[in-house]
């Protein structure tokens, strides 16, 4: 495991020292770079601090370099794109086990001995002790990278059900509206043949009234037809009792009538 010192810490969370900043601002001044890089460019090796140092930059720009083998580290650095190559390199695609390499290439030199033998190398190697902050950074921060990745997606998951949910309301709402809308017209028509059975009721009621109305002054006027026709069935045999006693009695006194109807009798 590669392990930062407490300088480094210090100097990486310092936003005012910001070392892949600086190494890359000076990499930045490409006409400069090139010039001290003409020092380098020579089949002649220099010593083995600066080829560590070369090394290191070529394995960080490409894995497959890995042999301590001047020559074909001259003809990298011989090209007029090598510090394009430098500022273009995506850090992100570098391995941790090539930073490692890296690490420990480089972990023994002194930056003031490389500043008195080459300018060149001294911003290398700073580019190459940024680049391995860098990856330890990275590499520690994957972890609460992947939490914040898994919050993201659960976030999005949550966000996708909300829409869901939202749907789901939305269409509930717009169903409990028309089942409201309906209910309502069910109460209208409820009340209404509500108040048509009051009508139909009263109307039965009265109806009954009027037919028991009916029913005792038709019962009394038929017990008295009956009793006038009774009445008026006698008329004519009362009519002719009277006739005869007037006939036989006449115009007599009460005794007379008295003694004629004994006499009858």
């Amino acid at each position: 495991m590669i392990k930062m010192t407490d300088s480094e810490i210090k100097s990486l969370m310092d936003p005012s020292n910001d070392p892949i900043s600086e190494a890359i601002m000076q990499l930045n001044k490409q006409q400069q770079m090139n010039q001290m890089l003409g020092t380098l460019r020579t089949t002649t090796p220099p010593d083995e601090k600066l080829r560590k140092i070369i090394y290191s930059v070529l394995h960080l720009l490409d894995e497959t370099f890995n042999k301590f083998d001047w020559l074909p580290a001259y003809n990298k650095i011989s090209d007029n794109n090598f510090i394009t190559n430098i500022l273009k390199k995506k850090l992100e695609v570098i391995s941790h086990e090539a930073v490692k390499k890296v690490r420990n290439w480089t972990s023994e030199i002194d930056e003031k001995q490389i500043a008195q033998k080459s300018e060149i190398c001294l911003i290398f190697l700073r580019w190459c002790k940024a680049v391995c902050l860098f990856k330890e950074c990275e590499r520690k921060a994957a972890p609460s990278k992947r939490k914040l990745n898994e919050l993201k997606n659960k976030l999005e998951n949550l966000q996708n059900k909300e829409d869901e949910f939202n749907l789901k309301k939305d269409k509930c709402d717009k169903t409990l509206e028309e089942f409201k809308k309906k209910l309502d017209r069910n109460i209208s028509s409820t009340q209404a043949q509500k108040s048509e059975q009051e009508r139909s009721g009263s109307l039965i009621a009265n109806a009954r009234v009027i037919k028991e109305i009916k029913e005792e002054f038709q019962g009394r006027w038929t017990s008295m037809i009956e009793s006038t026709n009774q009445t008026l069935s006698k008329l004519i045999g009362d009519s002719l009792i009277i006739s005869t006693v007037l006939a036989f009695e006449g115009d007599l006194t009460s005794e007379q009538s008295k003694a004629l109807n004994a006499k009858l009798i």
